[in-house]
């Protein structure tokens, strides 16, 4: 299941269109990565001499985004943004001392109603950051501290955290108590694109810990995903859309500069050199009896990651565990 349409409602805020789900009606609902993705539009759209912050939806391309009149509604860059922010700390769940958005409808790979995201969590951090910039309003940067700490919570706990080891954690795009675990990569890093900013903006030991924790995590776990010239979406070995593959490498760039392990520096420059000219509709035709630029799964032979052995094999006996294969 997948969103069909996102429109625009009156504020500005996406709300998007699930349609039937094994044949029950979901309909329109808020999705919490595309109202912090929107509002992260808005932003950038609002300072085009800044750095753009990097997206998950292709707002301005049209591809994502569907209104009902075929325009975006009437309020400024400004008001939009503040109209995201806004909604995320009215939805925003208190858990402990922690701060986490969950999902109150069924989503794909078994999520149950109230799943979170760690992708999700990132995006939210890095609006909030900004309306806080914006509007000197410190409700904003309460929210994110508490977002911050919500990384904390492991996915059976109502958290969207798995712990690979003590030093080596993984933060889910999609996490619900007894869903699928697909290990999303985009997903992750964005989860860590939103630590690195409040870490480096705020001083924060934690955000600074955890951040730690999970570039230890891609660095073991990034060979999973290679498939050569091509990027996974996930650790199934699904190949990444055009769409997807260009964020991913972009995200790593973002993440690992200047200080680049050996093995994701191998893999992201072979990535950022695939051809992509040869993608159709953001994906490459796979399996379909397409001659196709990209290596399947069974074909590919990956690098092995510089990675300590004994670290390896508790890594590889923790994920037999957590994926139950």
């Amino acid at each position: 299941m997948v969103a069909a349409t996102v429109n625009l409602d009156d504020k500005g805020i996406p709300l998007s269109d699930y349609g039937k789900r094994e044949g029950e009606l979901v309909g329109h609902q808020r999705s919490i990565v595309a109202v912090a993705d929107k509002g992260l539009d808005y932003w950038n759209k609002e300072n085009p001499s800044q750095s753009p912050v990097l997206l998950s939806y292709s707002w301005s391309e049209g591809r994502d985004l569907r209104t009902s009149n075929g325009s975006e509604p009437q309020v400024s860059n400004l008001e939009g943004m503040i109209n995201c922010a806004d909604w995320l700390v009215e939805n925003a769940v208190t858990q402990a001392d922690a701060v986490l958005w969950k999902y109150n409808y069924p989503f794909k790979n078994k999520m149950s109603a109230g799943w979170r995201s760690g992708h999700a969590q990132g995006q939210a951090i890095l609006l909030l950051i900004r309306a806080f910039d914006a509007t000197g309003d410190r409700k904003y940067l309460q929210v994110a501290d508490g977002a911050v700490r919500g990384y904390c919570i492991q996915t059976e706990e109502g958290g969207f955290t798995e712990k690979l080891s003590d030093d080596s954690w993984w933060y889910l795009k999609f996490a619900s108590e007894g869903g699928e675990k697909p290990f999303v990569l985009n997903g992750m890093l964005f989860a860590l694109l939103g630590l690195h900013e409040y870490s480096h903006r705020f001083n924060s030991q934690l955000a600074d810990d955890l951040l730690d924790k999970g570039l230890s995590a891609v660095e073991a776990m990034l060979p999973r995903f290679d498939m050569g010239n091509w990027s996974a979406y996930n650790i199934f070995g699904k190949p990444c859309s055009k769409h997807y593959h260009q964020i991913q490498c972009v995200q790593l760039e973002q993440l690992f500069t200047p200080d680049c392990p050996p093995v994701v520096r191998e893999i992201l420059d072979r990535w950022k050199e695939s051809d992509t000219s040869g993608a159709t509709a953001g994906m490459y035709e796979m399996g379909s009896g397409k001659k196709s630029d990209v290596a399947g799964p069974e074909t590919i032979e990956r690098p092995v990651a510089s990675v300590n052995r004994g670290f390896k094999a508790k890594l590889k006996a923790r994920l037999k565990s957590v994926l139950g294969k």
